[in-house]
């Protein structure tokens, strides 16, 4: 099979004129779930004809047709599609729903058993994509 590599080009182009990085990207990957981020780089073609973009919390090339740009996500979006990750724990994804609906740190971290300023921090960082 003979690739297209003007077509692709043009598509790879196309694709890093719509999306520069920092784009705000929707995706589910098999081996994390659904994530929020951003693009690193711009989008690549491989030898092998596939086009890819770097994502910036996962640190890994995904395929474009995995990943759908959108609007900057609200705090509700980041933070439910976040919560839906199967690497946090089930603290974690209790600290985030709790916060959602607007409950304390102190509230939280009392019915955990954490410090206040350990959830706090560990919420912040989630927020920020640290696993």
């Amino acid at each position: 099979m003979t690739l297209d590599l003007p077509a692709l080009t043009a598509e790879r182009d196309a694709w890093n004129t719509a999306n520069p990085p920092g784009t705000w990207v929707k995706a589910w990957l098999a081996d994390f779930g659904p994530i929020v981020t951003t693009t690193r780089l711009p989008a690549a073609l491989l030898g092998s004809g596939q086009l890819v973009v770097w994502l910036h919390n996962v640190d890994k090339a995904v395929p474009i047709t995995a990943v759908t740009p959108i609007d900057p996500p609200t705090e509700a979006d980041r933070v439910g599609l976040i919560a839906q990750h199967p690497w946090n724990t089930t603290d974690e994804r209790d600290l985030l729903a709790r916060r959602l609906r607007g409950e304390s740190f102190r509230q939280i971290a009392d019915d955990l058993g954490r410090p206040p300023l350990a959830c706090e921090e560990r919420y912040q960082q989630i927020r920020q994509g640290a696993a």
